[in-house]
């Protein structure tokens, strides 16, 4: 099993946020360049807020002391283990369309073209009103094709082949191409038994951190944990298609927040529309 977090909220992070030599870090995993930087552990968490265009799996979060990293990879990667089937491509062609359009027998040759091909790989085409280019189907493929682009979500298997039928396409050349994201054909009971298995400990975390004040009479919206479901979401087919199952990570995030109120590591305002996060003051007023 995938261990999410290698580090849990504990002594490591408060010697840190007291030391002013310390700080903490998110890394961009494939680059591996700095991309955030906060001094305390409670403000790495304005990354998440600010909503980056990055996914958690994208990311590594480090401790670091001056310029050596004493605390790595504090996220591993999460993954599904059942790799996607979909994903959602964009192949960039050349077929004479300028600013003003496409000439009509460009446009023509190039529709003869794309039916052609489509067609002899087992894709049923069609349009959907006269205003609309081609639609390519097959299965969950739909591809949509103008003459500057093809795109749509397309089995991982039949890529690299419709790559291939394209590029020896007499009537327009493809220039490039580019798998946009990855979509989970997966259902709602797994998509929530996803996100429990990797996220878990990160959500935990990433709680106390945005709700973490100064005072005990200072609270923040609850709607800073929403943050960290948008953050988390993965793309499925059921979205894709536009069925609505509701925001399954952000539920996921509403029932670990409930159970941490529960259980007294975050204390919510008399209204219950804010929270903050205990304190070691908390505790003690509890035991006594």
């Amino acid at each position: 099993m995938i261990v999410l977090l290698q580090l849990e909220f504990s002594a490591e992070i408060e010697q840190a946020d007291h030391d002013p030599k310390y700080s903490y870090r998110i890394f961009q995993r494939k680059t591996g360049n700095p991309i955030y930087q906060a001094c305390r552990f409670s403000d790495m968490f304005r990354f998440f807020n600010i909503g980056p265009s990055m996914k958690i799996e994208d990311i590594d979060i480090r401790i670091q002391w001056g310029r050596k990293i004493v605390m790595p990879a504090m996220i591993d990667t999460p993954r599904i283990r059942e790799r996607s089937r979909l994903k959602l491509v964009r192949f960039y062609i050349e077929s004479g369309y300028g600013p003003e359009g496409i000439a009509q027998y460009k446009n023509q040759l190039f529709e003869t073209e794309i039916r052609k091909i489509f067609s002899d790989l087992g894709f049923e085409i069609t349009r959907k009103t006269p205003e609309y280019s081609l639609s390519a189907t097959k299965g969950h493929t739909n591809l949509y094709c103008h003459p500057t682009h093809i795109m749509g979500l397309c089995d991982a298997s039949s890529i690299e082949t419709i790559r291939q039928n394209l590029s020896a396409s007499q009537t327009f050349i493809l220039t490039s191409s580019e798998t946009i994201h990855e979509i989970y054909d997966i259902t709602p009971e797994q998509e929530m038994k996803y996100y429990h298995q990797f996220f878990n400990g990160f959500v935990h975390l990433v709680l106390i951190g945005i709700f973490r004040t100064k005072r005990r009479n200072l609270y923040k919206s609850k709607d800073m944990m929403y943050d960290i479901g948008r953050t988390i979401k993965i793309r499925t087919l059921r979205a894709e298609q536009g069925y609505k199952f509701g925001l399954l990570a952000e539920k996921f995030v509403e029932e670990i927040y409930q159970k941490m109120v529960e259980n007294g590591v975050l204390i919510e305002s008399p209204c219950h529309r804010k929270c903050r996060a205990s304190t070691s003051k908390d505790k003690i007023t509890a035991k006594s």
